[in-house]
Formats: C-alpha cells, structure tokens, sequence
C-alpha cells in the first residue's frame, strides 16, 4: 500500500470517527480534500463525486462502521477510475492521436494501470455486500460440466448463467486450484465449487475451506451424470451414440436406471457395459442443449414453485439453483 493510500485510509477512519450522521456535504468535502484531484477535470470529478453521493447517500447511512469504512474505500478507487476515463476518452479520440503517439504504437497499453483500482474496488464492495457483485466463477470437477454450462448459457434465453467457468480438472489438482481461487479472492471474484462425493471429498473440502474463500460448496451425491433423470440420460446417449458412433445399440430406461444403481460414475458403467468411449466434452455440449430447453419451458418450475413436478427433484436440478444463486 502507497504512503497516498495510507493517508487516504486515515482520513476515511478520521471521517466516520467524526461524523456519525453525516450530511451529503460532508461526504462531497472528505472527497474534494482526500480523493478527488485538485487541477485535472475537476468540473467532471466534482459531478461524479455529487451524483454517487445523491445516488448511495441512503444506502450509506444504513451501513454498519467497518462496511462504511470499505464502501468509502471503493468510492475512493471509482474517482481514480473515473478521471482516468476522462482523460483516456480525449486520449484515444484525438484528432492529432498519429503525431501525438508517433513511435509509440503501443501507447495505449497505459489503459492496464486500471486493473488494480477495479479489482480494488470490486473487492472492497464484495465486503461490503457479496450479493452485489456481478463476478462470480464456478469451478467445476470435470470436463462434462464445464461444457453443460457453456452450452447451457449460449442455449438458454437468460444471462442467469452469465459468469466464468472453470474446470479445476480433478481433486488431484487442489494445489493448483487453491491457487486459482486465492487469485480470484483477491480480484474480488466470487467463487463458487462444485465435486463428485467420494473418498477424497472430506480432505478436499477442508483444504479449500482452511485456505481460500469460497462462497458456495455442491456436492454431487455420486457424480455430475448421474445427478441426471433417467429419461434425459438415455435420450443424451440415444443423441450421442447416433451422432458419434456407428453403434445401433439403443439402452432402455431399466438399463440406464440399472447402471444409475451401480456405486461407481455412471460414465464408467456405461462405458464397461457397452464398450463405447464418450468424449465428455460432446456429451456435456449435448446435456447443455437438452437441459436448456428444459429450463426455457419450466423456468418457473424449477426456480420458483414449491410444488414441483417429480421429475424437477432431481439433483439436477438443484445444481441449476446453486449455480444461479
């Protein structure tokens, strides 16, 4: 942290010690004295500065001291952002931009220095009120629903499913995904996980938990395909094997209910009991398909209703509400 941030974070501590109601003015002068800069577009900084605290002035109010203390903190990041855009709108809209940058062709790679008050922002606001950060990443075990959700976002008439993914590739790999998510906590991205339940589950829950935050943990109760209504597996295989293999075999519902029965991953029963290879990317792309025609006809039955048909009680299903949670 810079001397000018230490000082900053002084006057906001100094701030709220004195003003325990304070008005509109007296947050606009903590941010001309502090935060806003004395000479360069002033007239636009002054406006921003007006139209945040008319904007959140009443939210402000309702904020416990150390959520002020943050929120304050963020706002000082928006104004260093915002003078930046002022300044960058004339920079790279100038009518003399080819003289100006002569021998500079990369000049505009100045924009980057960005990064560390937006991350710094979008974390300050995620301890202030995680509900209202629009980034999220969902972390996922393997490759089948890394390509659901892909598929389930481009298909579906809703940007509920909107956000990153990432396939964390197996509990085997907790280091690096420990990592990853340590990263993502400090851009101020939330972080959603979810696993298949087996042996491995208890140490990998406690290794995330004791090292990175997270917000929200699924578990599969055996694994993600299995999680499936027997209906919608056998017509993904039907689709499936008709597309990508030259196979005629077609299972029945009491053959994919049978191989849904057997303790181990219903991929691998299948592939032992049939002897056919599923590529799990093209299975998960066509699972994404099918469940987004699902949700578009039933979205207020799966999110919504108390009362849900059986067929929505599947662990599907409750995956698709942790997801948009």
């Amino acid at each position: 942290m810079s001397y000018w941030e230490l000082e900053q974070d002084r006057a906001i501590k100094n701030f709220l010690k004195n003003n325990k109601n304070p008005s509109k003015e007296d947050l606009f002068n903590l941010f001309y004295e502090n935060f806003l800069h004395p000479d360069l577009e002033t007239e636009f900084t002054h406006k921003v500065a007006r139209n945040v605290i008319e904007i959140s002035y009443d939210y402000y109010l309702k904020l416990s001291f150390k959520k002020k203390f943050h929120f304050l903190r963020a706002l000082g990041k928006l104004f260093d952002v915002a003078l930046s855009m002022k300044i960058w709108e004339f920079q790279l809209s100038r009518e003399d931009a080819s003289w100006y940058w002569k021998g500079v062709p990369t000049y505009f790679l100045t924009l980057s220095h960005l990064t560390e008050p937006l991350e710094t922002l979008r974390n300050e606001i995620g301890i202030v009120d995680k509900k209202r950060l629009y980034s999220k990443i969902v972390c996922v075990e393997g490759e089948t629903e890394y390509n659901f959700i892909k598929t389930l976002y481009l298909t579906t008439r809703t940007s509920n499913f909107d956000f990153s993914v990432y396939n964390y590739q197996g509990k085997g790999e907790i280091k690096n995904l420990i990592h990853f998510i340590k990263e993502k906590n400090r851009q101020g991205i939330r972080v959603f996980i979810s696993y298949d339940r087996d042996r491995q589950s208890n140490s990998f829950n406690k290794n995330i938990k004791k090292k990175c935050k997270v917000e929200k943990i699924f578990g599969f109760k055996k694994d993600f395909e299995s999680s499936f209504p027997p209906k919608i597996l056998k017509y993904t295989i039907e689709d499936y094997i008709k597309r990508y293999t030259k196979s005629k075999i077609k299972p029945s519902i009491n053959d994919i209910e049978g191989l849904l029965a057997k303790p181990q991953p219903f991929l691998k029963s299948f592939m032992e009991k049939y002897q056919i290879q599923i590529n799990k990317t093209k299975l998960g792309n066509i699972l994404g398909k099918v469940m987004a025609d699902v949700v578009n006809q039933h979205w207020n039955e799966i999110f919504n209703k108390k009362d849900k048909k059986k067929i929505f009680n599947f662990e599907i299903f409750e995956f698709l509400k942790f997801l948009i949670s």
